[in-house]
């Protein structure tokens, strides 16, 4: 399965349109790019200072091209993406169903929050031979013993363990956060994770790096047929994609912590816009979004799986898989546990 190739329009005073069934990328200064279809799956539009004309959001419709605009968040403000989607209303209706399936609902949650605790402790067990800090991997073991010991002893309806389950992951991402900023220059201010409220700047970069994978797992979730308001873990809210949020779980650790956590650790020091808005720089944003989707094309091997893949691969990949669990064609759904 390829990964998706991505064009990036990130500028001010830039207008996309058509020309001779060609995609023009014009600048505010004359300059103009064009490119066939052929080269792109998807479009992110990054800023307020594009264009997009209806012939080209068509043209790139008919090809069958995703195009995304997001805000300064890095959240998705829209999307559209052309409709071609497979087993859309079995899918649906057996999604529905699985949230009065206890067992099968339960044990999906705790195979996504299971999945997600592994990869943390994985990316630990990477930083202790890359830094050579042995006390790192004593941490990512107390991480899984410690989660597994309080996760082994819930069961029951999935109401009454969903709050249990996630105390116990929370827990474990409170030990793997303060274990984390102990890699990286103590001059950014990051002492632990802190979701949409922490002063710092990584925590803003953290924001909108899960940002933009809440989008492509979105992207992931519709194409296997998916509805992504309709999750099993995170509590129900109107108008908020729950789905997308249970899924990403599982890959926040991959496509997010680790490649931006290097990158720290290599030197370079995100900037502000607006410190007392929370707002980073558009040429923050823009290494963020570069970083995030060149991670996408790295190849990876994921337990269970029958070989590497790019890690964008494995976000379809999986969603497939948790499309068949939902449907009944699998007994069991084993989340994506990545190869450290």
């Amino acid at each position: 399965m390829a990964v998706l190739k991505r064009l990036l329009i990130d500028g001010y005073g830039v207008k996309v349109s058509v020309s001779k069934g060609l995609l023009v990328i014009s600048n505010g200064n004359g300059g103009k790019k064009k490119i066939g279809l052929a080269d792109i799956d998807q479009v992110i539009i990054a800023t307020s200072g594009v264009v997009i004309t209806s012939s080209a959001v068509r043209l790139l419709m008919r090809n069958g091209v995703d195009l995304v605009f997001l805000g300064p968040r890095g959240l998705p403000i829209g999307r559209v993406y052309p409709p071609y989607i497979n087993k859309t209303v079995d899918t649906r209706r057996a999604q529905y169903l699985l949230y009065n399936d206890d067992k099968r609902s339960l044990e999906l949650v705790k195979n996504i929050l299971y999945s997600k605790v592994y990869n943390q402790a994985g990316h630990l067990r990477r930083l202790a031979r890359h830094l050579d800090r042995p006390g790192l991997r004593d941490v990512a073991y107390d991480l899984m013993s410690d989660y597994l010991e309080e996760a082994g002893t819930v069961h029951g309806s999935l109401e009454a363990s969903r709050e249990k389950l996630r105390i116990a992951e929370a827990l474990a991402a409170h030990k793997y956060w303060e274990t984390l900023a102990t890699t990286i220059p103590e001059n950014l201010g990051f002492t632990g994770r802190k979701p949409g409220e922490g002063s710092d700047v990584v925590n803003r970069c953290l924001d909108y790096m899960y940002s933009l994978l809440y989008s492509e797992a979105w992207r992931s979730l519709v194409l296997a047929g998916l509805d992504p308001y309709a999750g099993y873990m995170h509590t129900d809210k109107s108008g908020k994609p729950v789905l997308v949020y249970d899924y990403s779980e599982m890959f926040r650790a991959s496509l997010v912590d680790y490649p931006l956590f290097s990158r720290l650790r290599n030197g370079w020091i995100p900037e502000w816009k607006d410190r007392e808005a929370g707002l980073l720089s558009p040429s923050t944003r823009r290494e963020l979004v570069r970083i995030f989707t060149e991670n996408l094309e790295k190849k990876a091997g994921a337990r269970g799986a029958d070989s590497r893949k790019k890690l964008g691969s494995h976000l379809q990949w999986y969603a497939y898989e948790l499309a068949s669990y939902v449907r009944g064609e699998k007994r069991e759904y084993k989340g994506f546990q990545m190869e450290w």
